[in-house]
């Protein structure tokens, strides 16, 4: 009988041995640092050409191809972004295709996420002929970008996880002052929420929407002379 029994316990042995195994996470071997290259082809794009703006993404001097990367992109001009999910092209590279129809200078951001790390570049490329004395995203000199990072849905009734990503000169800025207010659109109770830096850059918050609607999602962040905010809505359910 104890033989038995330790033959039927054999196989749950086994079993659990390699649940253990296939649970290894992936974000054990995730870089903690990454870093981006962009690349616009053709160089010198013209009005109504299709473009292709690519990164190349790596970490501990190898080809990171479990990215979730996002090309932020407006003409400088312009108050309206455009959010592009980008395809992985290649070992590590990530492309968007569009055609810009509006001659002038672009501003791109390009986001990068990994298990380990969010990280933010700031470039532009021209399409055609840049006029002088354009208006710049950033007027300030301080190379600040921020980001908020929200669910493609969300519930009212339950928790919902926000991040937002501040760097400066495409670099985390860590150890900020940052609160995110939010408020329903119509209406004027305005809340302010608990923050923590979960990663470099990197602040996390979670919010209890009461009831559905349209809310505004206000990042306000301070460090030294630095003041700051962006603003995203969310269609809560």
């Amino acid at each position: 009988m104890k033989k038995i029994g330790w033959l039927l316990a054999l196989p749950l042995i086994l079993i659990s041995g390699c649940t253990s195994q296939s649970n290894t996470p992936t974000q054990q071997n995730a870089p903690s640092s990454i870093a981006l290259q962009f690349e616009v082809k053709p160089a010198n794009p013209t009005p109504e050409q299709p473009v292709t703006l690519t990164t190349k993404v790596t970490g501990n001097n190898k080809p990171v191809n479990d990215a979730n990367v996002e090309f932020e992109v407006w003409h400088s001009e312009a108050k309206n972004h455009s959010m592009l999910k980008s395809t992985r092209t290649g070992d590590g590279t990530y492309s968007i295709t569009n055609t810009y129809p509006m001659a002038g200078k672009y501003n791109v951001v390009i986001h990068a996420t990994t298990p380990k790390v969010h990280q933010m570049i700031s470039k532009t490329f021209t399409i055609g002929e840049a006029k002088t004395n354009r208006h710049e995203h950033q007027t300030d000199g301080t190379g600040l970008m921020l980001h908020i990072q929200l669910p493609a849905t969300a519930k009212s009734g339950q928790n919902t996880k926000i991040y937002g990503h501040v760097a400066q000169n495409n670099k985390p800025l860590t150890n900020a002052n940052v609160q995110y207010e939010i408020w329903k659109e119509g209406t004027t109770n305005h809340d302010f929420t608990d923050v923590a830096e979960t990663n470099p850059g990197e602040y996390y918050s979670s919010y209890h929407f009461k009831t559905p609607g349209t809310y505004h999602i206000k990042l306000h962040v301070e460090k030294g002379e630095i003041h700051d905010h962006t603003e995203q809505k969310l269609v809560v359910k």
